[in-house]
């Protein structure tokens, strides 16, 4: 969005942060409406539309849950790196085209180093807040007893007697 001047940019700038107003669990009760394997509605879409006899979309599974964060996490990365590539100065790329490589080298050589602290940054946040997301794994992960940390956490917490030693020690990971 920030280094090219595609159609419909002024639409996909507010439409990147439309996550960032939703609260975690929110997502995971939408994607669990969409993507249930026996009543979401892209199966069932896609079972009658093209004819399978299986649903192709498990929500329930390691890959739905980071699906699912990592659709949330995406406004924090694009907050992080939208500045970083708007500040660049086109020079530099045009630059590279002029020498005679190609975009996809313009962009690996010149584009992403420049942008990589931004995106590094990004990153970092990114991990620290999806290590701490506890909706979408309860919800998701617990009906096929599929645990991070955050849901081991409170499970030492849940039990009677409370692990806090447990908890502690997998709180400081």
């Amino acid at each position: 969005v920030a280094r090219t001047d595609m159609r419909f940019k002024r639409l996909l700038e507010p439409l990147n942060m439309i996550p960032f107003y939703l609260s975690n669990l929110v997502g995971a009760i939408a994607w669990e409406m969409l993507a249930t394997p026996r009543s979401g509605m892209l199966n069932i879409i896609a079972q009658q539309g093209l004819g399978l006899s299986f649903p192709p979309f498990n929500i329930y599974s390691l890959t739905g849950m980071a699906i699912v964060v990592g659709l949330h996490q995406v406004p924090f990365v694009y907050l992080f790196t939208v500045g970083s590539l708007y500040n660049m100065d086109p020079a530099l790329e045009e630059a590279g085209r002029v020498s005679g490589t190609s975009n996809a080298y313009t962009m690996l050589r010149i584009t992403l180093p420049l942008a990589a602290p931004a995106i590094i940054s990004a990153a970092i946040l990114v991990f620290v807040l999806a290590a701490s997301i506890f909706a979408v794994p309860l919800m998701l992960g617990g009906p096929k007893r599929i645990h991070t940390l955050s849901t081991f956490i409170w499970r030492n917490l849940a039990t009677y007697p409370p692990n806090y030693n447990g908890a502690a020690a997998l709180s400081t990971f």
